[in-house]
């Protein structure tokens, strides 16, 4: 059986992730506005107040419209962009400076990157993924997987801060559309 080999292009897609029917978002994108957070070094001592407009959070209602995330595969390692019209579009999921992950100018090596896991732990690529609708668990390239960490609340919700943290979650993972290119290089093989 001789397949050809897939190209970045082949591997890489549009998709939604929820976990346990919790939509991700950005809080200054959903809100229209700043959003702010206290940081506490001790319990009871807040140190600084925190932007955290463009950090990647979970909220348990659906979000409207759902962030679309491009999935832009290289030697098996995802960068993900954001598509979601609005102020993060075409921004990079990276970490920040406080271990969060957020919406970032693309950084060169040191842009966070991602592998895929099957729920076996086995690191697959689209070229895996037969669904259009799969479980999958997501982990950065040095082998952390992403968490829930922190939460904050505003307009009566709880938002968690995703993060390199605790246990790892499932995601349920929704393709959009397959065999993506940059949006700057649209005839790419």
């Amino acid at each position: 059986d001789l397949r050809t080999m897939s190209t970045s292009r082949n591997k890489s897609f549009l998709a939604t992730f929820t976990v346990n029917g919790s939509w991700l978002h950005f809080p200054g994108q959903t809100f229209n506005e700043k959003v702010t957070v206290l940081h506490y070094d001790t319990p009871s001592i807040a140190t600084e107040v925190r932007d955290v407009s463009n950090v990647l959070t979970m909220i348990a209602v659906n979000v409207n419209p759902p962030l679309v995330f491009y999935c832009r595969n290289e030697d098996d390692y995802y960068t993900f962009y954001n598509r979601t019209p609005g102020p993060y579009y075409g921004k990079v999921i990276s970490k920040n400076q406080h271990d969060k992950f957020a919406a970032l100018p693309a950084a060169g090596r040191d842009t966070t990157t991602f592998n895929f896991l099957d729920l076996d732990g086995n690191i697959i690529t689209l070229d895996d993924i037969q669904s259009d609708q799969v479980d999958v668990r997501i982990q950065t390239r040095a082998g952390a997987p992403l968490g829930l960490n922190n939460k904050f609340s505003k307009i009566n919700r709880v938002h968690h801060f995703i993060g390199e943290y605790g246990t790892q979650l499932t995601w349920r993972m929704k393709i959009l559309e397959r065999n993506t290119p940059y949006i700057s290089d649209p005839d790419e093989v």
